[in-house]
């Protein structure tokens, strides 16, 4: 199956595909066996987000797993620690058409034995309503991007024990008709 034609967010389509190659590559390109596997996980579960795919999104996650959101404009801030609640929060989000990723750019990440750390600058297109900050239409689509630093632990079978978030404010938001 060609993977571009999964991806719900055509506007964004060739740069997720960019994003989706470059991930490919740094995963490739990683000699030990446990970092080249969490790093495969945290692209895995990035593609899931862009696809809407909460299965493959779920089969990423350890048991519990602790989503935490910090000075955020971008969903606001939040706390999840537990795997029904992880699974609600992605359910809602998929249903509503919307999808927390999209092409990273400015990617810079470093693993340790313990987990991934990542920044990029994030571009979706999400509802005002995720922008609880700036007073936005709540049920209009945006376009717009935002500086990421994402912490992700993993554990013994590298599988994300958490999602912890320090989100840039949002910038280049534009209306979008979908």
């Amino acid at each position: 199956m060609n993977m571009k034609s999964l991806i719900p967010e055509k506007s964004l389509a060739d740069d997720i595909m960019a994003t989706r190659l470059w991930f490919d590559r740094e995963v490739a390109s990683i000699a030990d066996p446990r970092r080249q596997l969490m790093l495969a996980r945290y692209r895995d579960h990035w593609w899931c987000e862009v696809i809407g795919d909460l299965e493959g999104v779920m089969a990423t996650m350890a048991p519990n797993p602790k989503y935490r959101a910090y000075g955020s404009d971008v969903f606001g801030e939040f706390l999840i620690d537990t795997t029904e609640e992880t699974e609600k929060f992605y359910r809602a989000l998929f249903a509503s058409g919307f999808y927390p990723a999209g092409p990273f750019t400015e990617t810079r990440y470093a693993l340790a034995d313990w987990g991934l750390m990542i920044e990029a600058i994030n571009t979706a297109i999400i509802p005002g309503s995720f922008f609880p900050a700036l007073s936005l239409e709540p049920n209009t689509a945006y376009k717009a991007s935002w500086r990421l630093v994402g912490i992700h632990p993993f554990d013994e079978n590298c599988l994300m024990e958490a999602e912890i978030l320090y989100v840039g404010r949002p910038y280049d938001l534009t209306v979008v008709t979908r």
